[in-house]
């Protein structure tokens, strides 16, 4: 049975996936997979997920903020 534990990452994305992806670890890479994105840039692909996350809720705010103004 497979035993799983689960630890909020405090460190950079960075950092996270090269400890991940560690050539002593991984079989130098061979165990590293990825899916819709590329491991080597992976932690640039989530920070920019987090920016435009970011964007779409202060915008959503900004039409929120209109509609209930021209309600008024």
């Amino acid at each position: 049975m497979a035993y799983l534990k689960i630890f909020p990452i405090k460190v950079t994305d960075k950092k996270t996936l090269d400890y991940i992806t560690n050539p002593d670890k991984t079989d130098e890479k061979l165990l590293v997979s990825s899916f819709g994105c590329s491991s080597e840039t992976a932690d640039l692909e989530f920070s920019m997920t987090r920016e435009m996350e970011k964007r779409m809720e202060w915008t959503k705010a900004i039409i929120i903020e209109t509609v209930r103004k021209s309600l008024i």
